[in-house]
């Protein structure tokens, strides 16, 4: 996806990060193994935060040491598969592939050949991942039309842009557990998504305004340059606080697992520092570092 939906590191504490470290190397295993090798290399925070979330044990999570592409000489600790990381694998494909297919429409000739390249390289895990899931498959590719009609539009009204988004981060999580625990999880991700789409267009403006591309942001509030970003910081803030405010309450009425004060510290923490640096406009090559193997 984006890489917006990262952990502040200073903040947790050494079991904590290897925990997290565990889980993103549990979601690269499974997508290699549900999807092919070339498919570990669209693992990403965003996904690892999902499969964090789907993970309804509130015991310690199996591991078991991996070898590991990125560090071949030695075993990394991995969280064992679940159901939750083979959805959250599935989901890492089709969402790669859906930002494959809108990088035909709206980028450059050079990054629109690599998209093409990509998508015909990824066509056999996208396949997989269709035939697994293929209810969250027509949702994703349902909403990604709608987005695009909003875009193509170039709608006015930031919570019309935002809603097929929201909407689509909602479907990841739909049927997930049984009553309470299924509606919290979907209004979660539902504002999480709405955050995601808000951080990603304030990211997004001097680029898209300097290429006439459509931003929500910049058609909302009639903002052209970074200056009138900034003059209008306090309204964007609300904005981000009142989905921030729904997504920590919708949290609240989830039980508690070993991930759990991860979580607490991406909702609490880390989506804030992206969105902080996105206003002061410091990019941070968030989206390029999310596959980052350092981790």
């Amino acid at each position: 996806m984006y890489g917006y939906i990262r952990p502040q590191k200073s903040e947790l504490k050494m079991r904590e990060y290897e925990l997290y470290r565990a889980a993103y190397c549990g979601l690269c295993h499974t997508l290699a193994r549900d999807f092919g090798p070339l498919a570990r290399y669209t693992v990403s925070y965003d996904m690892t935060f999902l499969y964090m979330l789907l993970q309804s044990d509130d015991g310690y999570p199996a591991l078991r040491l991996c070898r590991c592409p990125a560090h071949p000489l030695r075993r990394r600790c991995a969280a064992c598969q679940t159901d939750g990381s083979s959805l959250a694998a599935a989901a890492t494909v089709l969402f790669f592939c859906c930002k494959l297919r809108d990088d035909l429409q709206d980028e450059g000739f050079l990054k629109k050949l690599a998209a093409r390249f990509l998508l015909l390289m990824f066509a056999l895990p996208f396949h997989r991942a269709r035939k697994r899931f293929p209810e969250l498959s027509e949702v994703i590719a349902s909403r990604m039309r709608e987005l695009s009609a909003l875009e193509a539009e170039r709608c006015a009204s930031f919570d019309r842009a935002a809603e097929p988004f929201a909407a689509m981060c909602a479907a990841l999580v739909d049927g997930i557990g049984e009553g309470r625990r299924t509606a919290a999880l979907s209004r979660l991700m539902y504002h999480i998504g709405r955050v995601i789409y808000l951080t990603d267009a304030v990211d997004d403006l001097p680029e898209d305004v300097a290429r006439e591309r459509y931003n929500p942001v910049a058609v909302r509030f009639e903002i052209k340059t970074r200056e009138e970003l900034i003059s209008r910081t306090d309204e964007l803030q609300m904005l981000a606080d009142a989905s921030l405010a729904a997504a920590a309450s919708a949290y609240l009425d989830l039980e508690k697992t070993a991930f759990s004060p991860i979580v607490e510290n991406i909702l609490l923490l880390g989506i804030p520092a992206a969105f902080a640096a996105a206003i002061r406009g410091e990019k941070q090559n968030l989206k390029e570092k999310q596959n980052d193997r350092s981790i």
